[in-house]
């Protein structure tokens, strides 16, 4: 991420002020936060990247290695609906998810799954619904 933010950093180099200052700078980090991936939580800490310039020439940093509220990772993601699929309770998913990413808290409650299985239950109905028209 140091690097991603280095990189969109040095492209703008080029926009200074009138005193020979940088517009575009790296400003410290964002506060710590957690992201819970295949091998347990890990500690993010964020570069953050100060935009000196007037608000209409502003850009905002588009972050492709840690999107924002990213809190569980995409393969993380897809391993909950075959829990879930294989019969798996909301209320007894944090034993299966203890023994996969450790005893750590894992972030992922029943709410959570009931959320996750609601979405994926409109995806499916959406799915069923599409026309197959173009198809035959």
């Amino acid at each position: 991420m140091r690097i991603e933010a280095e990189a969109w950093v040095a492209a703008r180099a080029d926009q200074v002020d009138a005193c020979g200052h940088r517009q575009v700078v790296r400003n410290g980090y964002l506060p710590e936060r957690r992201v819970m991936t295949g091998i347990g939580m890990l500690p993010i800490r964020q570069p953050k990247i100060e935009d000196r310039r007037p608000a209409d020439q502003r850009e905002a940093f588009d972050r492709r290695i840690l999107p924002p509220y990213l809190r569980r990772t995409q393969r993380l993601d897809e391993t909950i609906p075959w829990m879930y699929l294989d019969g798996i309770s909301t209320k007894d998913m944090s034993e299966p998810l203890e023994s996969l990413l450790g005893p750590a808290d894992q972030g992922v409650s029943a709410s959570t799954v009931s959320r996750l299985a609601a979405a994926w239950q409109k995806q499916y109905a959406d799915w069923n619904k599409r026309s197959l028209a173009d198809k035959w």
